[in-house]
C-alpha cells in the first residue's frame, strides 16, 4: 500500500511485479501471486492511499489460538512449561547444561535458546539487535469495511481487521535507536503517529476509540536469515527472525530440532 506522497516508490514496486511473480512461481508453482488492487482502496474506505498491491496468498492468523494449540500440543507430549522463570546463565557441566534461573537451578542434557532478541543478553556474540514493536487495538467498530492484512511505508506499519476491530502497529522507523530496547512499553512519539494514521488514513471520518496498547520485542540483524546453530556443547539457538517470526517460526523450530537431534 502506498500513500499519495509515494508515487516514485509505487512505480518502482509495480515495475518489479513480473519479476517477483516469476520468482515465486518457481517456488510454489502458482502464477500472478502479486497484482494491482487499486479498486480496493475505496472499497475499504482508506484515505490518502494512491496504489495498492495484493498478495492473494497472504492470510490472517489468530495468534492467540495458535499459542493455545501449541501449548496443548506440548502438554500432551508431557512437556513442562515454566512461566515467569528468567534464565540468567547457562553453564556446561560435563555432558549436561546447568541453567541458573530466577527460580533456582535446573539441569538439562540439551538446551535450545529460542528467545530471539533476548538471546544476546546471554550470548552477546550472537549480535541479535532488539526492536520494539508497538501495537494498538480499537474498540469494536460497526460496519467495519476492512478485510485483510495491510503493510505500508516499506513494511514499518502493519494493520488488519480482527473480528470487528482494527489491530495496528509499527512506527519503529521513527527512531530506530530508541526502539532498540529490551523494555516493554509504549512511547508518545510512536503512539501519536499510529493514532494519526489510524484516524486520517485507515479509518478516516470515523469516531474510533482505542481499547488496548501493548508492545513486543523482535530480534533483528544485518543478515536477513535467522541464526540456527550450535553455540557451545549441548546448547543450540534459533533466533533473529527479523520481525517475521510468525511466518518462519515453525520452519526455524523444525531446523533447530533436527540440528539438536543430530548431536
Amino acid at each position: 500500500m502506498f500513500g499519495n506522497h509515494q508515487q516514485k516508490q509505487a512505480e518502482e514496486a509495480l515495475d518489479q511485479l513480473t519479476y517477483f511473480n516469476n520468482l515465486l512461481k518457481q517456488a510454489i508453482g502458482e502464477p500472478d501471486i502479486y497484482a494491482v488492487a487499486n479498486d480496493k482502496i475505496a472499497d475499504f474506505g482508506l484515505a490518502g492511499v494512491s496504489r495498492m498491491i495484493v498478495n492473494r496468498f497472504e492470510g490472517q492468523l489468530n495468534t492467540g489460538k495458535m499459542m493455545r494449540v501449541l501449548l496443548q500440543k506440548v502438554y500432551n507430549a508431557g512437556v513442562l512449561v515454566l512461566n515467569d522463570c528468567s534464565v540468567n546463565q547457562l553453564k556446561p557441566e560435563g555432558s549436561n547444561v546447568q541453567l541458573i534461573t530466577s527460580h533456582g537451578d535446573l539441569k538439562a542434557t540439551k538446551v535450545i535458546l529460542a528467545t530471539n532478541a533476548f538471546a544476546s543478553q546471554l550470548y552477546p556474540e550472537l549480535e541479535v539487535i532488539p526492536g520494539r514493536g508497538q501495537m494498538l487495538v480499537t474498540k469494536p467498530i460497526a460496519n467495519l469495511k476492512l478485510n485483510g492484512t495491510y503493510h505500508f511505508n516499506e513494511g514499518y506499519y502493519y494493520f488488519r481487521n480482527i473480528d470487528d476491530r482494527v489491530l495496528f502497529g509499527g512506527g519503529r522507523n521513527i527512531n530506530f535507536k530508541a526502539e532498540e530496547s529490551y523494555d516493554f512499553g509504549n512511547t508518545e512519539s510512536v503512539k501519536q503517529q499510529l493514532v494519526t494514521y489510524l484516524n486520517k488514513m485507515i479509518l478516516p471520518n470515523q469516531h474510533v476509540e482505542i481499547d488496548y496498547w501493548w508492545s513486543g520485542i523482535m530480534g533483528f540483524g544485518e543478515d536477513i536469515n535467522p541464526i540456527v546453530k550450535q553455540i557451545q556443547p549441548n546448547v543450540f539457538c534459533a533466533v533473529r527472525c527479523n520481525g517475521m517470526g510468525v511466518a518462519m517460526g515453525s520452519l526455524v523450530g523444525e531446523n533447530v530440532a533436527e540440528l539438536t537431534l543430530s548431536y
